[in-house]
């Protein structure tokens, strides 16, 4: 019987204290998806939190430097192999520069087991837009629905119809009555 209660506390402790002994160290940083935009223009600006479940998320303060088109937009993510746990929030922000000039966006913050961690500011250059030129359609990045690559496969393929081949027009044929 004792047997039986020290090999349940190993599998207790295996079950509780595995996954916590694989994971790593919180960090918290941004990304923008360009670090120079035309005036009227806008650009992304995510807030990635990896090793952590996530907390009390502070944006920074964008006003009068940049207008929130939209966001915060939260996405997250968790995976568990071989025992390694890899955890991911991101908060998403699209946002338009004011005006021209060198800005910047300010730190964000994020509470994480009691702790506080901090994004560094990251250097935005806005440059005119004299001809007016417009917004680059934003090409999905490569990561799509599944994880295949978007270029290569789409798992809905089968639902639209295929594309038919263009049949050559048939040639009339010329009747003379005699």
């Amino acid at each position: 019987m004792r047997y039986y209660a020290t090999l349940a506390g190993l599998v207790v402790f295996l079950c509780t204290a595995g996954p916590a002994l694989g994971q790593q160290k919180p960090t918290f940083r941004v990304e923008v998806s360009t670090d120079s935009v035309l005036l009227g223009h806008h650009f992304r600006a995510d807030f990635i939190l990896e090793n952590a479940p996530g907390g009390e998320f502070s944006a920074p303060d964008f006003i009068p430097d940049f207008t929130v088109l939209a966001g915060p937009n939260m996405s997250s993510s968790f995976s568990m192999i071989n025992g390694a746990v890899t955890q991911k929030v991101t908060y998403t922000f699209l946002l338009q520069p004011a005006e021209i000039g060198i800005f910047y966006l300010q730190p964000a913050s994020i509470a994480v087991n009691g702790d506080f961690l901090e994004t560094s500011p990251v250097e935005i250059l806005v440059v005119p837009n004299p001809d007016q030129l417009p917004q680059p359609e934003e090409k999905p990045g490569k990561e799509s629905l599944f994880g295949f690559d978007s270029d290569l496969w789409n798992p809905f393929d089968f639902l639209q119809p295929a594309p038919q081949a263009a049949q050559p027009a048939k040639k009339k044929r010329k009747t003379y009555k005699l």
